[in-house]
Parts: structure tokens; C-alpha cells; sequence
């Protein structure tokens, strides 16, 4: 005798989402970017999956979305990669788009916001409502098209609620998926063999550029990495340091008031942040900079190499400090903060001039090491 089939409606979402309540009830104050990792999903996919309860899709339109923003007045901006996070208030005002070979661009460099977004690699946008101890807590959260974040921004007690709402009802999308389909596949970027490569070339290009922005063609022209143009590009203008060498230059900066411009950033946004340090602290692997508004966080655990760096530039070279995770990625950027035209001060050179490369730390090491086994 033939049965029909069962037929069963599966969702991968609400397995996910299960998972997800279960995780939540074990580890209540777990963050969704580590609920992610643990359930090894990317963090719009676990979004997704609680979609109608307190995350809605907005509609693929990221420039109208932050344009509209500008009514809003006061939000948070939060940008980060999986070793630093940037936050900082402000306001979305003088927005500027471009697009140029495929490339669509966006920028904020006032009011308190200073951003730089490629609008391309922001894929999925989500309304998220979450219930804190302290209220509802409202944001805009983006993110590339493998689920990682790209930009998050929350709303303020200084916020204007009644404008929000309106942005919402305007940009809401009226497909909204608990499931989305994320591609896993990791594209290998095709790079030049060191051997392969005319350093000297290289090298006359760097001493050549006009700005510290023309570094990005040097490296697309040569298809090599930072880290291999910083080890072969000469030692006057790229040389290793610790990466704890982080702490001693935020402690140094903050008695001396000296006022840096810290970077952070990912595939999608790039925030910026000129200050002097107001405080700072330790909490377990994280290192904290804590400003009144503006707040930055470094997992010191993740960083594996630091670089000091000098790029030509009008009115003289810029030095940056540069911190880079196990994965090759750069995590965080610091120079001094200084006027275009301008050199930078002798105070800032002064301070990078303390961090000592890390061939002595580990000839130091090495005489230790001699010494103890005699």
C-alpha cells in the first residue's frame, strides 16, 4: 500500500535559533558575535534566525539609510574587526557618496563622526531591538556579505526617538527571511612570491609617494602584502616592534597628553578618532581606552605582530604604529594627530623612538638565555 509523502517544512533558522535561546539561558550576558562563534555561524545568520522578534531586515539601501540619519542627531558608531573595537558619538551630518570603477563610497568627516565606508560590502542591514537593564536598546547594525559586521550604530538617550521611527518605517524591508545563505568559501587573494619581487623597485615607489593614501596602489600594483612590503622595504622605513609595546604607548601618550589619531577598521568601514587619552585600563585580555565619548578596546591577547612605519607626506613623513592579529589582519592604527601641511611633532617621534625593535628584544632574550645555561 503507498503512503503520500510527508511533507516537512524544515527551517535552519529556528534549529539556530534554539541553539541560540539555549546559549543565552547558559551564558545570559554573551554577546551575539561570541553566540556566533560558538555556534559556528556568522553573526547575521544568528541576527536572522530571530528575525520578527527582535531583529527586522531593512531594505539593501545603506546610502539613504545613513543620509537619513542626520535627523536623528546624537548615535554611537561602533566599528570593528575580531581584535579592535572603535566607538565613538556623534553625528551623521555632510554625508558624501562616490562611486568610481565599481566602487561605491561613502564618508563622514564631521560632527564628531569621522568614517570611511565601501558601500559594496554592505550586504545585509537589521533593525535590532535587545532589552537592557537600562531600556530598550535600538540600533542600525550592516554587514558584509559573509555575515560579519560592518558597521553598528545605536541610538543615544540624546537621540531623536520620533525621527528614528520614522526611518524605520521608511527603510523596514517587506522580506523578512529568518535564513540567510552564506557563502563559507574564502577566496585566496593571488600574491607575488617575495623572491619574484623588485624590492628595490618597491622601494623607490614608497619614497616616491605623495601621500600616505597613494600606500594602498603600491600594495595593489605589486600584489604583496603589508607585512611583506614592511619587512622588505628597508628598515629606515618599516622595522618590527612588540605588539606590548601598545600599552607603554597609550600610557606615555596619556601622561603627556599628547593628542593621537587612532584607526580601526574591516572590509567594509574604516573609523577614525583624533584625541588625547583620558584613561585607560586592563580587564582580563582586553586593554581599554576610555574617553567621555569615545571608547576603544584592543584584545592584546589576539595581536601577534607590531610594526612602526613612515610614509612620505606633504609637510613631512608620517610615522604610524601598526597592530596586526595571528591572521595577518591589521587590527589598529595610532599616529599623531596633526593639520594637513604639517609636520608631525617631535614629541610623537620622541615616544616611537622608545619602542624598540624586536630583533634587540630577542637578541636580549638570546644573551639571557646564554648567560642562565653558563
Amino acid at each position: 500500500m503507498n503512503h503520500p509523502a510527508l511533507e516537512i517544512d524544515y527551517d535552519p533558522s529556528d534549529e539556530l535559533k534554539l541553539r541560540y535561546e539555549l546559549l543565552c539561558q547558559q551564558q545570559p550576558s554573551l554577546r551575539a558575535r561570541d553566540a556566533a562563534r560558538e555556534l559556528n555561524v556568522s553573526e547575521a545568520e544568528l541576527i536572522a534566525s530571530c528575525v520578527n522578534d527582535n531583529s527586522f531586515h531593512l531594505v539593501n539601501r545603506p546610502e539613504a539609510i545613513l543620509t537619513a540619519l542626520e535627523t536623528v542627531g546624537e548615535v554611537l558608531v561602533v566599528t570593528r574587526n575580531e581584535t579592535a573595537v572603535l566607538e565613538k558619538k556623534g553625528y551623521f551630518r555632510g554625508l558624501t557618496f562616490n562611486t568610481h570603477d565599481g566602487l561605491h563610497t561613502g564618508q563622514s568627516i564631521t560632527a564628531g563622526i569621522d568614517l570611511r565606508l565601501l558601500l559594496n560590502n554592505c550586504r545585509y542591514g537589521f533593525l535590532i531591538i535587545e532589552e537592557r537593564h537600562i531600556g530598550r536598546n535600538k540600533s542600525l547594525q550592516f554587514f558584509d556579505s559573509k555575515g560579519q559586521a560592518v558597521l553598528k550604530i545605536y541610538m543615544t538617550q540624546n537621540s531623536n526617538e520620533q525621527a528614528f521611527v520614522k526611518i524605520i518605517s521608511q527603510f523596514i524591508s517587506s522580506q523578512q527571511p529568518t535564513y540567510l545563505d552564506i557563502t563559507k568559501e574564502k577566496v585566496s587573494e593571488q600574491l607575488m612570491s617575495e623572491q619574484d619581487i623588485e624590492w628595490h623597485k618597491v622601494r623607490k615607489n614608497w619614497q616616491e609617494m605623495q601621500s600616505s593614501h597613494d600606500f594602498f596602489q603600491l600594495l595593489i600594483g605589486t600584489k604583496v602584502t603589508r607585512q611583506q612590503a614592511y619587512d622588505n622595504v628597508g628598515r629606515d622605513l618599516a622595522y618590527e616592534i612588540v605588539p606590548s609595546a601598545l600599552q607603554h604607548l597609550c600610557e606615555v601618550a596619556l601622561k603627556e597628553q599628547q593628542s593621537l589619531a587612532f584607526a580601526v577598521g574591516n572590509k567594509g568601514s574604516m573609523q577614525l578618532h583624533n584625541s588625547t587619552i583620558q584613561k585607560t585600563n586592563e580587564h582580563g585580555r582586553w586593554f581599554n581606552i576610555l574617553n567621555e565619548d569615545f571608547n576603544l578596546h584592543i584584545n592584546t591577547h589576539r595581536l601577534t605582530q607590531a610594526w612602526v612605519v613612515r610614509k612620505p607626506h606633504q609637510g613631512g613623513p608620517v610615522t604610524s604604529v601598526e597592530f596586526f592579529d595571528g591572521n595577518d589582519h591589521l587590527a589598529l592604527q595610532i599616529s599623531i594627530e596633526r593639520k594637513e601641511g604639517t609636520p608631525e611633532s617631535t614629541q610623537w617621534r620622541e615616544l616611537v623612538a622608545q619602542l624598540a625593535p624586536r630583533s634587540l628584544e630577542i637578541s636580549a632574550l638570546n644573551i639571557y638565555d646564554a648567560a642562565t645555561i653558563d
